[in-house]
C-alpha cells in the first residue's frame, strides 16, 4: 500500500501564483480581471461566485470585457480602451503573441506554468536527445519550453491559426531555427499514420478539447474518444520514455476516470503518475480558481 507521503505526491494542485508579466487581478461575479503585460482584460469565469475584492473603478480600468449571452453558449469582446492588434508577454525566455479576437481565448493558457517548467526540467535533465510528440499543441508553449530544453519536437494542432501563432511565438522567442515539424492535421488520424510509418517517440504531451473537428470534420468526443488515443500513443513510445502529460479543460470525467484511463493503457506509468488541477492564486484576496486537469508522468 502506497504511504501517505507517495499519495501526496501522486495526487497535487499545481498552483500558479502568475509572474512579471501576468497576474490574475482580482475575480468575482463570474468574472476574472487579469493582466497580461501592459493589456487589462476581464473574462468570463463561472467558478469565481464570490464578491470582488477590488472596487468597480479598479475592474473599470480594462482594457476589453468578454461579455457572454444569456445562452452562456457564445459571446464577444466589449473594447472600452484602444488596444493593439497584437502584444507580446514574456516567460523564461519564450515570448507569446497575444491577441482579442472572436474567442475569449487570446494565445496562451497562463496556468500551465507549472507544467512549461515541468517540461523544460524533465526535457533538460533527460542526458540524451529527445523527440517529443505535442497534440493539440495549440500556440506552442509547451513546444517551445521542449525545444529550448533541447528535444525535437513533432508539434500537431488542426487549427491553422493556431499553428501560424506557434511558429510567431518560436520565431519571436528566436527558436526559428530549432528542430520542430509543424503538423496542420488532427491529432488522432495523425496518430495513427505515425504508427503505420513505426515511428517512435521519448515522450508525449497532449491537451485534447471536451470536443473538436479536425481539418476533414473529425469528430472528437473527450470521453469517448480518449481510450482509444491513449491506446495508440502507447504505440508510439519508446520502451524507456521520459515523460507524458496530459491536461483537460471542461470535461465532464473527474480526474480519477481519466487516470484509470492512463492506468490502463499506460500501465507502465501508475507507479509514478501525477494526477491533479492546475490552479490560479488571485492577487487581490488570495482565492484559488482550479482552471484545468492534469496528468503527468516522468521516468525520474
Amino acid at each position: 500500500m502506497p504511504s501517505k507521503n507517495s499519495l501526496r505526491l501522486l495526487n497535487l494542485d499545481l498552483v500558479s501564483p502568475g509572474w512579471e508579466d501576468y497576474e490574475l487581478l482580482d475575480s468575482g461575479s463570474r468574472r476574472k480581471l487579469e493582466r497580461f503585460g501592459p493589456v487589462q482584460l476581464i473574462r468570463f469565469e463561472p467558478q469565481a461566485v464570490w464578491k470582488p475584492a477590488l472596487n468597480e473603478a479598479r475592474w473599470n480600468e480594462a482594457h476589453a470585457v468578454y461579455s457572454l449571452e444569456k445562452s452562456l453558449s457564445a459571446g464577444g469582446w466589449v473594447i472600452n480602451k484602444p488596444l493593439p492588434p497584437d502584444w507580446q508577454v514574456t516567460y523564461h525566455d519564450i515570448r507569446f503573441n497575444l491577441a482579442v479576437t472572436a474567442s475569449r481565448h487570446i494565445g496562451i493558457f497562463p496556468e500551465q506554468q507549472p507544467n512549461w517548467d515541468w517540461v523544460a526540467e524533465k526535457t533538460a535533465s533527460a542526458g540524451r536527445p529527445l523527440s517529443i510528440l505535442n497534440l493539440f499543441a495549440y500556440t506552442g508553449g509547451m513546444t517551445a519550453y521542449a525545444s529550448l530544453s533541447g528535444a525535437t519536437v513533432t508539434h500537431v494542432d488542426a487549427s491553422k491559426a493556431a499553428l501560424q501563432r506557434a511558429r510567431l511565438n518560436m520565431a519571436h522567442s528566436g527558436l526559428q531555427d530549432y528542430p520542430v515539424r509543424w503538423i496542420m492535421d488532427d491529432a488522432f488520424q495523425f496518430v495513427r499514420r505515425e504508427i503505420r510509418r513505426k515511428r517512435k517517440y521519448d515522450g508525449i504531451i497532449m491537451d485534447p478539447p471536451a470536443f473538436g473537428r479536425g481539418p476533414n470534420k473529425q469528430v472528437w468526443k473527450f470521453e469517448q474518444s480518449l481510450p482509444q488515443l491513449l491506446s495508440a500513443c502507447a504505440q508510439l513510445l519508446v520502451e524507456e520514455p521520459v515523460l507524458f502529460l496530459l491536461t483537460a479543460y471542461n470535461v465532464d470525467q473527474s480526474i480519477e476516470e481519466i487516470r484509470l484511463h492512463i492506468n490502463r493503457h499506460l500501465p507502465h506509468m501508475s507507479a509514478r503518475l501525477q494526477c491533479g488541477s492546475l490552479v490560479q492564486l488571485e492577487r487581490s484576496a488570495g482565492r484559488k480558481i482550479q482552471q484545468a486537469m492534469f496528468a503527468r508522468w516522468s521516468i525520474k
